[in-house]
């Protein structure tokens, strides 16, 4: 299925524990997603589960309507977003159409960060004193940014 303009996901009679992916061609931190139900009130979703590459996720509940609703999602750094059907008001051909806002991020010598960003993420066993991409952003004195980890990298031991 391609992402064109005008066109709505339609899961072809399978209703609940149908789904539907986006793949990006590089991370991407996604900010924020809206949604839209379909037209037919006999096709539309109660409830989703939205999960990103990084193994976390989030279950939304949506009203029975056809109006474009922004769905609750914290930012985050995935390579895709995969929408899962939980719930259905009925089932015909359920699916819709999604908005995911975002950044593109960089990767780059053992770092991932945002362009035009001031939140670098370190993969693990990197730290802000030994990674030469740090060094190479140009931080002039008194610049600030947020350096992290992934939660898989908390506590590991070298």
């Amino acid at each position: 299925m391609m992402d064109e303009p005008n066109q709505i996901w339609a899961s072809n009679g399978e209703g609940v524990s149908a789904w539907i992916q986006v793949n990006f061609k590089g991370p991407v931190q996604v900010t924020s997603i809206q949604y839209l139900n379909k037209a037919n009130p006999g096709e539309r979703n109660k409830a989703i589960t939205i999960r990103f590459s990084d193994g976390s996720h989030s279950q939304v509940q949506l009203r029975n309507t056809q109006n474009i609703v922004p769905l609750e999602v914290q930012p985050t750094i995935t390579k895709s977003v995969r929408f899962t059907i939980d719930q259905v008001y009925s089932s015909i051909n359920n699916g819709g159409a999604f908005k995911i806002m975002g950044v593109p991020c960089l990767e780059e010598e053992g770092i991932v960060h945002k362009e035009q960003s001031n939140k670098i993420k370190l993969k693990c066993h990197h730290n802000i004193a030994n990674n030469d991409a740090i060094q190479k952003r140009n931080y002039a004195v008194g610049d600030e940014f947020i350096a992290y980890c992934s939660d898989s990298c908390v506590g590991q031991q070298d």
